[in-house]
């Protein structure tokens, strides 16, 4: 199973510091995974072809076609600065500007169909957890994106774990309840998909940082990791890369 670590600058890090931070990734290298960044989506025509062997990445994409579509980026767009992937659905994209499923369905079948590697992101509140209905949950995401999608191989989508409760917050799943879930997805993926499904990469994504990285990554069916206030830090970002 392909093994990442991408790295969502949110909506962080100015124009005047976003290329050196992008010389101090390219300095990074693994033979476990490949690495993957997701800068503001207005640094990427400027970082197009300067990022080497790191990955370069859109953090949310438009469900549209090119056309009259103002303030949309197509998937088109992107694969035309050679973005090899794009965030689908994080949480924030959910929760704060109210994507459903179905938007999401769209737009991860739009970036199948136009070669851009969706990285569809599930994950639960913590109102959900709390009421045991995390797992249902993570069902509904995962079943009504996936059923029917053109999907070929393991390598055409990610999947992103986070749960919601986490991300930035520094409160971290249990090894036990990051195991719980990442288990139950890819055994989801194997049914939707038998004969790749169970290779799908699932990445954790919720404060993954220098000193609980290892710990993450020795969990089954963890595949990597989806990193965000700590892939602004080249150094820390390079710690949880060493860690797979």
């Amino acid at each position: 199973m392909k093994k990442w670590v991408i790295g969502n600058w949110k909506c962080n890090v100015l124009a005047s510091d976003a290329h050196k931070l992008v010389d101090e990734i390219k300095t990074i290298e693994s033979e476990n995974c490949s690495i993957g960044i997701a800068p503001p989506a207005l640094y990427v025509g400027g970082l197009a072809n300067t990022t080497d062997h790191i990955k370069l990445g859109l953090q949310d994409v438009s469900e549209k076609g090119n056309g009259a579509f103002t303030g949309e980026i197509s998937v088109e767009l992107a694969k035309s600065l050679s973005c090899d992937f794009s965030l689908v659905g994080h949480s924030e994209r959910r929760e704060l500007f109210n994507e459903n499923d179905e938007l999401i369905r769209q737009k991860t079948e739009a970036c199948l169909k136009g070669g851009v590697m969706p990285v569809l992101c599930v994950g639960e509140s913590l109102e959900t957890r709390e009421s045991k209905q995390h797992l249902p949950w993570i069902y509904a995401q995962i079943r009504s994106v996936f059923e029917n999608l053109p999907i070929s191989s393991a390598s055409d989508i990610i999947v992103a774990y986070e749960p919601v409760w986490a991300i930035g917050t520094g409160k971290i799943p249990t090894l036990a309840e990051i195991e719980e879930v990442h288990a139950y997805i890819q055994q989801l993926l194997a049914e939707l998909h038998p004969s790749f499904g169970a290779d799908i990469a699932i990445l954790y994504g919720g404060s993954v940082k220098p000193d609980n990285a290892k710990q993450i990554f020795s969990v089954k069916a963890v595949s990597g990791a989806l990193v965000g206030g700590a892939s602004l830090d080249s150094n820390s970002f390079k710690s949880i890369i060493d860690a797979i």
